[in-house]
């Protein structure tokens, strides 16, 4: 970060908060869409949404002014997103995992639906950054004449 700029600004603090009441939201929606009525499965379903959900906007996070597709490949944030997914898998399909971290078996229709409603964090969080992309060459521009 350079040196004379603030860690927290106010654009920075409204992506966060759009982005955590997006969260909330798609766990909500999922939880509409696979009406479980077991705490249990629930709690399944809440714990493999945050994992899903924070692992594509762990994409989002990677640069805060440039998109996604501007930034070069960091294939270790690619891979640890993609084990993540897959330890998450693991937790919820086999029966020790289960026991231990409290969870229960989800459908392979569910865990599609969870993954599904999450992706769109990242396709939320790119247009939210590409706007302020551009606003900000726009201001640069400005500032230059």
């Amino acid at each position: 970060k350079p040196e004379k700029t603030d860690l927290f600004n106010t654009k920075l603090l409204m992506i966060w908060i759009a982005i955590s009441m997006y969260i909330c939201a798609s766990i909500l929606l999922i939880l509409k869409i696979i009406d479980s009525g077991d705490v249990l499965k629930t709690q399944t379903i809440v714990f493999t949404g945050i994992v899903f959900l924070e692992g594509f906007n762990a994409l989002n996070f990677r640069a805060f002014k440039s998109p996604f597709y501007k930034l070069k490949t960091n294939w270790l944030l690619l891979m640890s997103i993609i084990i993540s997914f897959a330890v998450q898998i693991i937790i919820i399909k086999a029966p020790l995992l289960q026991s231990f971290f409290g969870t229960t078996n989800l459908t392979f229709s569910e865990i599609m639906i969870i993954g599904l409603a999450s992706v769109p964090i990242l396709v939320i969080g790119e247009l939210i950054k590409i706007l302020i992309y551009h606003n900000t060459i726009a201001e640069d521009k400005k500032n230059i004449r």
